[in-house]
């Protein structure tokens, strides 16, 4: 059985409070340690050897690695692909993959480089936070070894390394926009890889063209890993936008030419989730002008 304090999960909300949201993290991590919690039905839930499984198979990708990887060519299978940029967050829109037989959807985590799962601990909401809260990502990557190398990286110049974490199946646990916990996990695989940290690279003398070439390279290690591990699936969005002061129009741009240049036909299903809280953040509608042709809503029964 459950310990009490992890049997049921009282989130309040993604859009809670930070102490609601700390509170929960809390609790996250508790269950995570004895793979169990009850759902709302009062039904206990095992998880525990599909954790074990997507932690043991966990993949600290070095910069030779994917370097390689990206330079080998890639088979293209997938004449059109399903395009979509939607108004979720990463979990929502790998949820409705999943629903519409999607097997074994990749979510890009745009991670912290040096603090595993950012700040969710603390209380903090991004999108790693939020993959961090529902999931059990947090502790595949805690013990990868990228975060000790980007944090003793001098000087610390926003840069960072081209080190990835791999995690395959992960089980998701919550509703990434209440946080409760769900009657039953699924299992999203997840590609932990750090932007460039555009407002500190710039402060270190970077160009905007330099950091647009980083980026660029360090894109095309993320699809070539996705494209390696074998996945058709997608969960993409504003990578390094937000604190990290990438603009959503370059990320965008760099997107599209690699999904229609060197990526092309390589992925079935392509979704750009892309969570605009807010009249202020205008980052849905840059990525939906930037790919005119993607529909702005996921299906609601499987494709055919």
């Amino acid at each position: 059985m459950p310990p009490k304090d992890v049997a049921k999960g009282q989130a309040g909300g993604a859009g809670g409070n930070r102490e609601g949201r700390k509170r929960t993290a809390e609790e996250t991590v508790l269950i995570l340690q004895s793979g169990l919690y009850r759902n709302a039905k009062g039904e206990a839930v095992s998880f525990a050897d599909d954790l074990a499984r997507a932690i043991s198979g966990s993949t600290l990708f070095s910069e030779a690695e994917s370097a390689g990887l990206r330079a080998q060519p890639f088979k293209k299978t997938f004449d059109t692909p399903f395009m979509y940029v939607v108004n979720a967050g990463s979990l929502q829109a790998a949820s409705r993959l999943v629903d519409l037989g999607c097997v074994d959807p990749l979510v890009l985590n745009f991670a912290s480089a040096k603090n595993p799962g950012g700040g969710f601990l603390n209380g903090s909401l991004a999108q790693e936070e939020s993959l961090a809260l529902c999931s059990g990502l947090y502790f595949c990557i805690k013990d990868s070894g990228m975060h000790a190398h980007n944090a003793a990286i001098k000087p610390n110049d926003g840069v960072y390394s081209h080190l990835m974490v791999y995690s395959p199946k992960v089980p998701v646990l919550r509703d990434d926009q209440t946080l409760e916990l769900l009657d039953s996990p699924f299992q999203v695989s997840f590609l932990t890889a750090p932007a460039v940290n555009a407002g500190h690279a710039r402060k270190h003398g970077y160009s905007e063209s330099q950091i647009l070439e980083i980026m660029e390279d360090r894109m095309g290690r993320v699809l070539a890993i996705a494209a390696a591990k074998g996945h058709r699936h997608l969960v993409l969005g504003a990578w390094g936008c937000g604190v990290f002061g990438n603009s959503p129009e370059d990320i965008a741009a760099l997107f599209r030419a690699a999904l229609s240049g060197r990526f092309r036909g390589v992925f079935e299903t392509i979704v750009f989730a892309v969570l605009s809280r807010n009249e202020k953040d205008g980052s849905h509608s840059t990525f939906s002008k930037g790919f005119p042709d993607a529909k702005t809503e996921l299906p609601l029964i499987p494709r055919a």
